[in-house]
């Protein structure tokens, strides 16, 4: 294994969310597996500000993809982009396509030791509304702990024409900043408390078996 295929490199918000949606450009199946400058909140490319904090200190910027807002820093990134003839799925099945971009999220938490798979797989899941936080509860969609019920990982995708694009934190460490700075209504932070690079290695090779020798891991 390469030390490429170890480092972790981190940029600042606004840089990190162009390189993302840079990847819907390409052509291969590609992954970025980044950190951060320091903290930073994405919010989804739909999302209000309804429940963040009044003056919030903290830079936030807007993602490529939906979804509610996220603390960023303390978390290990992905951004994953791939066409549908990849993932074996068509267009607008937004299903099938959440599923197969998933898989190597999913196989690589298992493989750094966390008992990771889909919420549907429990029974307790459900959203809690009226919070800006996207950690705050697990739907049958998110990736969580099978043993614990946590969420592991918040997810949102975004799907064009030929390309579905997925962008993933996985919270490793005690948060950078406080959530009751950032959130009207925070989640408990949970982190798997694994090493940053060994995940990214992990999701690095579960990537690449999924999609084979087309797989680029970009910065």
């Amino acid at each position: 294994m390469t030390e490429s295929e170890h480092r972790v490199q981190a940029f600042d918000g606004d840089s990190n969310m162009r390189r993302d949606e840079d990847l819907l450009a390409l052509e291969v199946p590609v992954i970025r597996i980044y950190g951060w400058t320091e903290a930073w909140v994405t919010l989804g490319r739909y999302q209000n500000r309804d429940g963040l904090k009044a003056g919030l200190s903290v830079p936030t910027t807007v993602r490529p993809t939906g979804g509610r807002a996220v603390l960023h820093g303390h978390d290990l990134t992905v951004g994953m982009a791939v066409n549908y003839r990849d993932l074996g799925t068509q267009p607008r099945k937004l299903r099938e396509t959440y599923r197969a971009i998933t898989r190597p999220l999913i196989a690589g938490l298992v493989a750094a030791g966390i008992p990771a798979g889909l919420g549907e797989e429990l029974a307790n899941t459900g959203r809690t509304r009226g919070s800006a936080d996207c950690f705050l509860a697990a739907s049958d969609n998110d990736i969580v702990n099978l043993t614990t019920g946590a969420k592991v990982c918040g997810c949102a995708l975004r799907m064009d024409r030929d390309r579905a694009l997925i962008q993933a934190s996985i919270p490793v460490e005690a948060p950078w900043i406080d959530p009751n700075e950032v959130y009207e209504l925070p989640a408990p932070v949970v982190p798997v408390r694994t090493d940053r690079s060994l995940l990214a290695s992990a999701i690095w090779e579960a990537f690449k078996a999924q999609f084979g020798e087309s797989a680029l891991r970009v910065q």
